[in-house]
């Protein structure tokens, strides 16, 4: 039977490390708001906490222990402003890298890959695509294989991976085929004050083989579930001067809910 797996494996970060202590400090000289230090350093979790784990103060507690954020990566130094941006690396340079790394730890060339698949919402241009100009960086002009570009933030390698499954059983002859994801996030965050898009964002691309292989019982990839939430519709994005918009605190109440029903759903498909 056919099977899906990972033969490939690769991924890229921004440069800069940017701790919770950035951001903190960021908090308390008024650059972003939103955190009450001083009422969780009343709080009784957070001073049980710190009886065991001396050193770690209020915010980073918060972060760490109840968001869990320890550390993120950026394509500049922090904070992120549109100057700094314009001289970063972007999706199409971490996309690259990490498809370059995944080709590596396959050993397949990128002639013989099939078909490219790309997800992003934060392109280093609208035209051509992500995915193209990714292929274009890997294969001559007589290289005629198709390439994709979707426009889907966190869940657009999900949704990809469930494309280029169908894709391989629309096409018999493809063997390999590239499923990645590349974003910037912080340049989104150039016109943002509130700390939690700061914690939650960072810049980095993942990027996997997907091959085809024949095998006595399935194995790789045994199935994929997605589905869109209408109630998150209005409520995180990215406007049209390409500042990011979100309500937290829906946010975190549809995730809690959505992502253990959507794994509770594909296990169950797949025994």
């Amino acid at each position: 039977m056919n099977s899906y797996i990972f033969s490939g494996i690769g991924h890229a970060a921004g440069k800069f490390s940017i701790s919770n202590e950035f951001i903190a400090d960021a908090l308390r000289k008024g650059f972003l708001r939103g955190f009450d230090e001083n009422r969780m350093a009343k709080n009784k979790d957070y001073q049980a906490y710190q009886e065991k784990n001396i050193g770690i103060g209020p915010f980073d507690y918060f972060v760490r222990e109840k968001m869990g954020f320890k550390n993120r990566w950026h394509v500049t130094p922090f904070p992120p402003t549109v100057k700094k941006l314009y001289y970063a690396e972007t999706s199409l340079e971490l996309g690259v890298q990490a498809v370059e790394n995944a080709l590596k730890d396959s050993g397949i060339y990128p002639n013989q890959i099939d078909a490219w698949f790309v997800s992003t919402v934060s392109p280093n241009q609208k035209a051509p695509g992500l995915a193209a100009s990714i292929k274009s960086h890997f294969v001559g002009f007589q290289n005629f294989t198709p390439s994709f570009t979707l426009t889907s933030g966190c869940s657009g390698f999900n949704i990809n991976l469930e494309r280029a499954i169908e894709y391989f059983k629309a096409h018999p002859e493809a063997k390999h085929l590239v499923v990645a994801h590349a974003e910037t996030m912080s340049s989104f965050l150039t016109q943002r004050v509130k700390f939690v898009p700061f914690v939650t964002f960072a810049d980095g691309a993942a990027a996997v083989i997907l091959s085809r292989v024949e095998t006595g019982q399935a194995c790789g990839v045994l199935d994929v579930n997605n589905f869109q939430d209408m109630q998150m519709i209005d409520f995180v994005g990215v406007d049209k001067y390409w500042n990011l918009y979100m309500d937290d605190s829906l946010i975190k109440d549809r995730a809690a809910t959505n992502i253990p029903e959507a794994s509770i759903k594909a296990l169950k498909k797949a025994g």
